[in-house]
């Protein structure tokens, strides 16, 4: 995330980092004020479809990421399916980005990688992709344990990661009312920030 929600990953409704240009191939009157606008509040055509036509909905047809994922794992020949895969693909792809940026701003020095929300705790087919895609950086996910996530009520974390590894995987529940995905590193036993964090709509 950086001045607003709108960088970073792909989200729910929200494009995520994207060549600034795109938008000029959505419409011509980039800069022209939405039916959205009210008197209070100006918003530009480009800002609502960057915000509120874009992401998962756009791609997949749904802001529902586990529909996403199950269809991506399922497969098949439709357009849904491709649909489906492309989002799933390129939300990996993106986190895999952002995980490699910061692992070497790190200098390698991370403790574990934490996926958290909604997603982050359900999400054992997003986990087990970005795992495969970390296991150069010492990431081992212990397949087992990643599949038994969601946490059983009243446990906060879950290490899913292969015992031995050099670095750790961890689930962390859901706070109460939130519905997101978070992905965050823990560095020296402290919190350094996250990474990014998608609202489901």
């Amino acid at each position: 995330m950086g001045l607003t929600p709108l960088s970073g990953l792909p989200g729910a409704t929200r494009s995520g980092d994207v060549d600034p240009s795109l938008i000029f191939h959505f419409t011509h009157d980039a800069g022209r004020l939405s039916p959205a606008s009210s008197k209070q509040m100006h918003i530009t055509a480009a800002e609502e479809i960057l915000n509120k036509k874009s992401g998962w909905r756009a791609l997949a047809g749904t802001t529902d990421f586990g529909a996403i994922s199950a269809r991506a794992e399922k497969g098949g020949d439709g357009d849904e399916a491709a649909a489906a895969k492309l989002a799933f693909d390129i939300f990996c792809d993106r986190i895999l980005g952002f995980v490699g940026s910061y692992y070497v701003k790190l200098d390698g020095r991370v403790d574990a990688l934490v996926f958290a929300g909604g997603i982050g705790e359900k999400g054992w087919l997003l986990r087990r992709r970005v795992a495969a895609g970390l296991a150069c950086l010492g990431f081992e996910l212990d397949g087992a344990k990643n599949e038994n996530l969601p946490l059983a009520r009243g446990r906060r974390t879950l290490d899913v990661g292969r015992e031995g590894a050099r670095h750790r995987i961890l689930g962390f529940g859901s706070f109460a009312g939130g519905t997101g995905f978070g992905l965050g590193w823990w560095w020296h036993d402290a919190y350094c920030g996250a990474v990014c964090a998608s609202q489901l709509a």
